[in-house]
């Protein structure tokens, strides 16, 4: 028997039906990419290619020994590993840019399938979760409350929603940021961290009384890792049951 909400979009696929948001291809249901669009966007890894352990950086050639990059050799990170699922292309860019700039909010049932295929496909996820899914937990990147006014919405937070429940981990919005930041895009890794030094808190609630052991932090872009070391130290910091975390997130910048 169907829901009010399955008649809701079969009447809504009927009035205006849904089209790929890549190749107009038309759709049904709660989906906005067709399965040949999505299956062409570059996944980090894919065809057995090497990336980097720590930050997923992608490059040509065989390790010698440790498959980890130059530029995670001799950086110490709090969390174990950071994992994305896309690698930078033009379409994944601008996939990107169409979600947050152009506030196409719908796009997040998408780019959290991209996640969540990451989450099934890499081992080092399945030895992260513990049988019992109630030790992990799925926690957004925050947006100063600036920021989210103007945007309307946290990115990560919507797709790391979505990502819990196609994957049945607990969300919760864990962090804070108390305060405002200039953006990241063009600084260099040493001014990225100066510019979020104490920027994000454990909210209250939270404090050393979290009985996850394991989160797993999301969000849109991973650069240079600034941003994912500042909410991990935190959390290692004021979370004590807190043992691993891992970073997942869509694009590799």
């Amino acid at each position: 028997m169907k829901t009010l909400g399955s008649w809701l979009t079969t009447l809504t696929d009927t009035v205006y039906p849904a089209q790929c948001c890549s190749c107009d291809l038309p759709l049904e249901g709660n989906r906005y990419l067709c399965e040949d669009c999505f299956s062409s966007f570059p996944r980090v890894g894919e065809k057995s290619e090497n990336f980097c352990a720590i930050c997923s950086e992608t490059f040509e050639g065989k390790f010698s020994q440790n498959p980890i990059c130059p530029n995670c050799n001799d950086l110490h990170f709090t969390f174990d590993f950071a994992r994305s699922a896309l690698k930078n292309s033009t379409e994944a860019r601008q996939m990107i840019h169409d979600f947050k700039y152009k506030k196409h909010r719908h796009l997040a049932v998408e780019l959290a399938k991209f996640c969540h295929e990451t989450l099934e496909l890499d081992p080092r996820f399945q030895s992260f979760i513990s049988s019992d899914q109630n030790d992990t937990v799925i926690v957004p990147v925050p947006l100063h409350w600036r920021r989210h006014f103007q945007r309307g919405f946290n990115q990560a937070e919507m797709v790391s929603r979505r990502l819990s429940k196609l994957s049945g981990i607990p969300h919760s919005t864990l962090l804070k940021r108390k305060r405002y930041t200039t953006t990241q895009t063009r600084l260099p890794r040493k001014e990225r961290l100066k510019n979020l030094k104490n920027a994000f808190q454990v909210k209250g609630q939270w404090q050393n009384h979290t009985e996850f052991r394991q989160v797993i932090l999301v969000d849109d872009v991973f650069t240079t890792g600034s941003t994912s070391e500042a909410c991990a130290a935190v959390i290692k910091k004021e979370c004590a049951k807190v043992e691993n975390i891992v970073v997942v997130t869509i694009l590799r910048g």
